[in-house]
């Protein structure tokens, strides 16, 4: 059965499943009900209430994500919007966690409690994929040991850029980093 589209979810989107039936899954959502390819579906991380996440556009049929940061990868130039979490706009911590629990791993909402997810890192020199890095009120993923993402003002947008230009651009207005994390084994 196909119809045209009732309502748009964005990457993490929670739903409720109502029932599943051969390839496709009936789901709940406060605007009302429908139905959904099931491959468009996701577990939630283990303690998160609720019945699936729906991340369909940005997934495909991938089913389990062992690179959390090719997620947020894949949200580069979607608009920045303080306090936003979907593809429409959203914000730095926003970034991080939508994108950390299509890998399974449970956020905190906000920067400040994000700043304790995972184990600390030393020195910036230790720096892999993955990585969070902290200033007062925003953090970015480490794509790689050079290169930070992160949603942000400056660029209005999901941004990467050399770690190094947005230590010196941030610490202007944020100070200096605050914080060195790593929330998962070191990703390849």
């Amino acid at each position: 059965i196909k119809s045209a589209g009732r309502f748009v979810l964005s990457l993490g989107a929670l739903v409720t499943i109502a029932a599943l039936q051969d390839d496709r899954a009936e789901i709940i959502i406060p605007s009302g009900n429908g139905f959904l390819p099931r491959q468009h579906l996701l577990p939630l991380a283990s303690g998160v209430a609720g019945g699936g996440a729906a991340a369909s556009h940005i997934l495909g049929d991938v089913t389990q994500i062992d690179d959390w940061v090719a997620i947020a990868e894949r949200l580069v130039a979607s608009p920045y919007k303080w306090g936003g979490r979907c593809a429409w706009g959203l914000d730095c911590s926003a970034l991080v966690q939508l994108a950390l629990a299509a890998g399974g791993i449970d956020a905190p909402r906000d920067s400040g409690p994000q700043h304790h997810i995972g184990s600390g890192i030393d020195d910036i020199s230790q720096l892999h994929r993955g990585d969070l890095v902290f200033w007062h009120g925003h953090v970015g993923i480490m794509q790689d040991r050079t290169n930070l993402l992160h949603a942000n003002a400056h660029h209005m947008a999901v941004a990467s850029e050399p770690l190094a230009n947005a230590i010196q651009r941030i610490a202007i207005t944020a100070g200096p980093v605050t914080a060195l994390r790593r929330p998962s084994p070191v990703l390849a």
